[in-house]
């Protein structure tokens, strides 16, 4: 394996004119905002073996996270593919706008549609996580030659908090927009705080959990916790997918459990995988077992 396979290459941008170096999302429409284009920092990870043949993978992160979410695994993946991630506007690196009605899904779901096209113009494979799981079904939905295959991670079809949560949700979105993120943060401090017994890697999950948190524009965090609560089902459109599809959630994700299993019942052929002893980003708390699902997946 060369010498560098085991870390991420330098974040990167492709400007309008396809310049090297944070990349612009630059929608192909005339801007219908002031928010209509992004400069999205992503990573990009060549494969080991560029004789593999396999598509490219690209990784969507959640809510609140990052493109460091996948630090652990983006490497293994790629001994024999193409794998990328990007940071969501309001996210990680990449643009941050100030202002709540700049982070709809429609405007996270140009972002994509822009990025693909321009750094992924074959058909490609996607994994969406949480936030990236509903973005991922949309694209797929709207693009379904574009997409090879589609892993949906911890991820619903449709809002999926109660009553009881969005009150919750309101009152927390009310503290971030006026105070920042700060309260929160110190809010968090107690329910976070690494237990005694913690190895090096749960350490160093909940220090990058705790950095994209930190690192996030206010607005964003108002904004995409209100898109997460209101976007309109996808439920009656599951039956339209047409790729191979894995679906795979956290043992202990109680909340999304049922959303995994309705993904599973109404997309055909989908399959569905649960990973044991994992919460809500298998990727970091179940490494081994959640690499060996997607690793199964790539391979249908």
């Amino acid at each position: 394996m060369p010498d560098g396979r085991l870390s991420w290459t330098a974040s990167s941008r492709l400007l309008a004119g396809g310049t090297r170096g944070e990349a612009r999302a630059h929608h192909p429409d005339p801007p219908r905002s002031p928010w209509s284009a992004a400069d999205l920092r992503y990573r990009d990870l060549p494969s080991g073996d560029p004789g593999s043949g396999a598509a490219p993978l690209l990784l969507l992160h959640g809510f609140a996270g990052s493109a460091a979410d996948w630090d652990g695994v983006a490497p293994l993946l790629a001994h024999d593919r193409r794998v990328l991630a990007y940071d969501h506007r309001g996210h990680g690196d990449s643009a941050k706008f100030g202002e709540r009605s700049a982070y709809t899904f429609d405007h996270l779901a140009a972002d994509l549609e822009s990025f693909t096209e321009r750094i992924l113009p074959e058909p490609f494979d996607l994994l969406g996580h949480s936030m990236g799981g509903v973005l991922a079904l949309r694209y797929t939905l709207a693009h379904p030659d574009r997409v090879r295959s589609l892993v949906l991670m911890d991820t619903a079809a449709e809002p999926t908090s109660t009553g009881v949560q969005r009150v919750l949700s309101r009152g927390l979105n009310a503290v971030v927009g006026r105070w920042g993120l700060g309260p929160l943060l110190t809010l968090l401090k107690p329910f976070t705080r690494a237990p005694a017994d913690a190895s090096p890697e749960d350490m160093a999950r909940r220090e990058r959990q705790s950095r994209a948190l930190a690192g996030m524009d206010r607005a964003a965090f108002v904004g995409c916790a209100q898109a997460l609560g209101t976007y309109p089902s996808l439920v009656g459109r599951l039956a339209e997918v047409s790729c191979p599809v894995t679906v795979v959630v956290g043992e202990h994700d109680r909340r999304l459990r049922g959303a995994a299993e309705q993904f599973a019942a109404g997309i055909p052929g989908a399959r569905l995988r649960v990973i044991a002893g994992a919460k809500h980003s298998p990727q970091t708390e179940q490494p081994q077992e959640w690499l060996a699902a997607v690793r199964e997946h790539l391979a249908r």
